[in-house]
């Protein structure tokens, strides 16, 4: 098949842009290329390491150049994950041509793959229901997640049957705080080489009020879930939600549903309410909680993480992804899934970096809406690691 087009993504020095590692499938230094046929389809996605740009730059400069068409080139700006946008002067160097345009490429991380959505979906199970285990510390956390002993609970396998051994493949985050209406809980875990990733958050209430909040907040998540399918809109799904609060003394912050996978938030929906789910989508569904009697205490709920796949009645839902759908699941041409690209000794070892602070950034970047919490913005909140995270 003819290439048509040709995408370079470029990642930062420290392989940490979470739109690259959504896109190339790891957390090494390096480049992405992805060659398009004519209908917009993938031929081949090859992964090069950070050592190669002489090689990316052979594929379209030069006398010997094997590609004269059109080349797109992921913009120095920042986007995707953590919700901000901005210069980015890290990227790794590339040296762009008369035909070369740089683009956002961020559209191409959206869709994922069913490995990358499974796996999502797993390290949200396995953190959301450590969290909901009264674990005190980080220590608690990581082994009542993902296995490692854990005195205090007398467990050896922990809650999904994971065996300790395995536990070394992936990074952990904890944090704890208490005031007078709940005790939050927040925790992450991160797949050491992929940087696929969870950002679960619960509360444990302690008044009255707040644990009828939570009631009414975990019964508007559930709702949310069952309607969640291509098609349904983000004004759609904030409005099944606040059917389920009270609207004099619940003030909810964000929009309920918002797209994570390579970083907690992922801003695919660019902050438009009219924005409509597609299939393939990865979806958290969550928000920020306050309440009228002490507006100044805010809580961080990540209650689920849903994968969305096609319509089963309708084949036509997977051609309308169209260039996006690139992701494979071991078909021929596609690269495979998480880990799984073209090039050789992509996705392999153990990147051992931390979960950066901004990927475990709130889902909330400043907005309002109307009848979500009056007008009020949620303050961004990072999670904080030391070296003691990456065990």
């Amino acid at each position: 098949m003819s290439v048509a087009s040709v995408v370079v993504v470029r990642s930062d020095t420290r392989g940490a842009d979470a739109t690259y590692r959504g896109i190339c499938n790891t957390k090494k230094p390096g480049y992405g290329v992805l060659k398009f046929g004519p209908g917009g389809n993938l031929i081949t996605r090859e992964w090069l390491a950070a050592d190669g740009r002489a090689t990316v730059e052979s594929l379209y400069t030069g006398p010997n150049a094997c590609f004269r068409g059109k080349v797109y080139v992921n913009e120095a700006t920042y986007g995707g994950g953590g919700g901000g946008e901005g210069r980015n002067q890290s990227l790794l160097p590339l040296r762009l041509g008369s035909h070369v345009e740089t683009t956002d490429v961020s559209t191409f991380a959206r869709a994922k793959s069913d490995e990358e959505g499974l796996t999502a979906c797993d390290l949200h199970s396995k953190a959301i229901s450590a969290l909901r285990n009264d674990v005190s510390s980080k220590n608690e956390f990581r082994g009542v997640a993902l296995g490692k002993e854990d005195r205090k609970y007398g467990r050896t396998s922990g809650l999904f049957g994971m065996s300790s051994a395995s536990s070394s493949d992936y990074q952990s985050a904890f944090n704890r705080t208490e005031n007078a209406h709940f005790v939050q809980l927040r925790g992450g875990l991160q797949h050491g080489s992929t940087g696929v990733q969870s950002d679960a958050a619960c509360i444990q209430p302690k008044t009255s009020k707040w644990e009828e909040r939570y009631g009414r907040a975990q019964a508007g998540f559930a709702a949310v879930k069952k309607m969640l399918r291509p098609g349904v809109s983000v004004a759609e799904a904030n409005e099944e939600f606040m059917r389920h609060m009270d609207p004099l003394n619940d003030h909810v912050y964000g929009d309920v549903i918002s797209h994570t996978g390579y970083a907690s938030y992922e801003n695919h929906f660019r902050g438009d309410p009219g924005a409509r789910v597609e299939a393939y989508d990865l979806l958290r569904i969550g928000c920020g909680l306050g309440g009228a009697e002490a507006p100044s205490h805010r809580a961080i709920l990540h209650e689920e993480v849903v994968f969305v796949k096609p319509r089963a009645e309708s084949s036509a839902a997977m051609a309308e992804i169209g260039i996006t759908s690139y992701k494979g699941d071991g078909s021929e041409g596609e690269g495979g899934g998480s880990g799984g690209s073209g090039g050789s000794g992509e996705g392999g070892g153990n990147s051992r970096g931390a979960i950066l602070d901004d990927d475990m950034s709130s889902a909330y970047k400043p907005r309002s809406h109307s009848g979500m919490g009056g007008g009020s913005v949620y303050v961004p909140f990072s999670f904080p690691l030391d070296d003691d995270d990456n065990i």
